[in-house]
């Protein structure tokens, strides 16, 4: 049997009424949202449903042979575009083409064409797909699935139909992630959604990591080699050895952040954190400021080949006012 992840409670009611169109479905539709918000559970639930041989309850059946062949990735009646590697992230106008046959071939049952993220079509790509989407092959479904619909051309926007996925209203976000994190505190759930910005599944994703528990030993090592330099080299190899240099840039970004708070007098994300008015009084805001400008610029070059000790050792001298 193949299970996909359930939809989200707030999911449901848009579900339906999806599910009332249905045989009315028009030929391409985008489904958008931001990371961590479940458009990937729907648009799955929705391939899945269109796809199933026997489908019950508006919801895929999970064990016939159209339900299985999909689980094991062999659908004959799915065909995906995707990045092809980690480092090129774009869509290209030859994946585009690659499916020409296969949308212009006839068969029994809705064909799907899945497009994910969809704003990664470069600009010969998304020429290529509007030829698609202009003269629709009969039986076939576009579904582009879209972290940021802005990015998208407005050609391509006028040509498909926004599914309406449903939002959570911030109760329920907190009544989610508290349910699916037994034993957890109403202060680290909030302190979780407010670093996820607000996505309940980015928050859960978090709380599961190690940047999560590591955020208020570095905020207190920040503090502890301010007033003692002599701290610096042993701090800085004990988080080199902690996060992979991508998470640990992102808790400097959000400490980053709260300090500024302090200065401007505006509310904090970390709330369980109490030492940024401490951090906020030996760091002035053009130090932060230019530490934050420091930082984007190590994540802009995450992907190279770049030696992870050495960006921490600098930022550790920096962070503790040396090296300016």
């Amino acid at each position: 049997m193949v299970a996909l992840p359930a939809l989200l409670p707030w999911q449901q009611v848009p579900w339906r009424k999806l599910m009332q169109q249905l045989e009315q479905l028009p030929h391409a539709l985008l489904i958008a949202g931001a990371m961590g918000t479940g458009k990937h559970r729907f648009a799955n639930q929705l391939v899945a449903r269109l796809l199933c041989g026997s489908p019950s309850d508006n919801m895929a059946c999970g064990v016939c042979v159209d339900c299985n062949a999909l689980g094991n990735g062999i659908h004959p009646r799915l065909a995906s575009i995707t990045p092809e590697s980690d480092k090129s992230k774009q869509l290209k106008i030859e994946q585009i083409r690659a499916i020409n046959p296969f949308v212009q071939q006839s068969s029994q049952g809705k064909r799907i064409v899945w497009i994910d993220p969809a704003e990664h079509l470069n600009q010969a790509a998304a020429n290529a797909l509007l030829k698609n989407l202009e003269e629709p092959a009969a039986s076939v479904v576009f579904v582009l699935v879209c972290n940021n619909p802005l990015a998208l051309l407005p050609t391509i926007k006028s040509r498909v139909q926004w599914l309406d996925i449903g939002s959570a209203s911030p109760d329920e976000r907190m009544a989610y992630v508290m349910q699916q994190s037994h034993g957890l505190s109403s202060k680290d759930a909030h302190v979780a959604l407010n670093l996820s910005a607000q996505a309940p599944l980015a928050a859960l994703e978090l709380l599961d990591s190690d940047m999560f528990a590591y955020r208020n030993c570095m905020a207190a090592d920040w503090l502890a080699m301010l007033k003692d330099k002599t701290q610096l080299g042993a701090i800085g190899r004990k988080w080199h050895g902690s996060l992979p240099l991508e998470a640990l840039l992102q808790v400097i970004q959000w400490h980053l952040r709260d300090i500024l708070a302090v200065h401007t007098q505006q509310p904090a994300l970390q709330t369980d954190i109490d030492s940024f008015a401490k951090l906020a009084a030996l760091l002035r805001p053009g130090m932060l400021l230019a530490l934050e400008a420091e930082v984007y610029k190590h994540v802009a070059t995450m992907g190279q080949n770049i030696q992870a000790e050495l960006v921490v050792n600098d930022l550790a001298h920096k962070m503790a006012g040396i090296g300016w």
